[in-house]
């Protein structure tokens, strides 16, 4: 088995994968989502039984509070019994990997970044222990890191590059931190409020192929991955910039140089469906069918129209769209006739609080 689960995490991201044995799956969680997301991962882990909550893996993709958020919360779930193989995410002792240790505490990571830093040494958890406790990133050049973990699953790394770790050193101001404030992630995703009226979204009315691209400093540090698992691939790409994902995919092995694309069974959006993460370029690097969106439509009210109509339109005949949340943002997908119409396939959760499963 190769599962995708694509829990509840409000406007943010919570994945746990599932591979292996169906009896006894080996599994990985990629973030939490936001704070108020532990609830509903709470329930989720608690179906597993108590004697098999070990994961091979937790992977923070970047810190921003609706990837970081809710795992502050669930590692500090203790009475859950949950064992991690290993724990990748960047702290501030990784941007800046010749400063001294015990200077970083009090000044230096954002607030959350802080917390959880403290979380992982306090409850005394494997940290980036498969990149001997050093940085997670892609090297300029060569070959891509790639890790298999037991169980043989192969993740190759995507993002991020060491020009963007070194960004979010330099922007990161003394007073921001001490705020919780990221530099350049509120203009970067500020637009007008849009308003979801009836009727059918006409593409032909929005531009499809002009990408700006997303200039916030902390998406551009996410930690993005290639899962492959016995022939199955799936793109996982946090809220990575969409040029440094285009980058790395055509550096990957499998990526066909005749055909110009790397073929992929599954690709969770970037960024919840933004159109500053979602460019043509990167689209058409892809053969894929089938695209996960993780957003209830709050605070940014993603996904955007622009990038959907990019992937209904630009990311191959007859794709399917998986939504775990039926909000008013992303409904808007679901009418027969836009199916119809741009020859697509919209699929929502059953439940509203168990997210979309997606088997591969």
């Amino acid at each position: 088995m190769f599962r995708i689960e694509m829990l509840p995490a409000h406007h943010g991201d919570c994945l746990l994968l599932s591979y292996g044995e169906e009896a006894r799956p080996r599994r990985i969680l990629i973030d939490g989502g936001t704070p108020s997301s532990l609830p509903l991962l709470r329930k989720r882990l608690e179906r597993i039984p108590a004697g098999e909550r070990h994961f091979e893996l937790l992977v923070i993709t970047h810190i921003d509070d609706d990837h970081i958020g809710g795992v502050l919360k669930l590692l500090q779930q203790t009475d859950l019994g949950i064992t991690w193989g290993d724990v990748w995410f960047n702290g501030w002792k990784h941007l800046i990997p010749q400063a001294p240790v015990p200077k970083l505490r009090g000044w230096l990571s954002a607030r959350q970044g802080e917390d959880l830093s403290e979380l992982l040494v306090r409850l005394d958890l494997p940290w980036n222990k498969a990149f001997d406790e050093a940085t997670i990133v892609i090297p300029d050049s060569g070959p891509l890191p790639v890790l298999e973990l037991p169980g043989k699953l192969r993740l190759t790394l995507l993002s991020p590059t060491r020009e963007r770790l070194e960004k979010l050193d330099r922007e990161w101001t003394d007073t921001l931190m001490r705020q919780g404030i990221i530099p350049g992630e509120a203009a970067a995703q500020a637009r007008p409020t849009r308003r979801w009226l009836g009727g059918d979204i006409e593409l032909a009315g929005y531009d499809l192929k002009t990408f700006r691209s997303d200039t916030s400093v902390a998406n551009g540090s996410s930690i993005a991955l290639l899962a492959e698992y016995e022939g199955r691939r799936c793109l996982l790409t946090g809220d990575a910039f969409a040029p440094v994902l285009a980058a790395s995919l055509q550096r990957h092995p499998a990526f066909d140089e005749r055909t110009g694309k790397l073929a992929v069974d599954a690709t969770k959006l970037p960024h919840h469906g933004s159109s500053a993460n979602i460019s043509p370029d990167l689209l058409g690097l892809l053969s894929c069918g089938r695209y996960l969106i993780s957003t209830n439509g709050d605070v940014f009210e993603h996904p955007d129209v622009e990038a959907v109509g990019r992937v209904i339109t630009q990311g191959g005949s007859s794709a399917e769209l998986f939504f775990n949340y039926r909000a008013e943002t992303t409904r808007v997908w679901e009418r027969a006739s836009m199916q119809r119409r741009y020859g697509y396939r919209a699929r929502y959760p059953d439940d509203a609080d168990s997210g979309i499963v997606l088997d591969l």
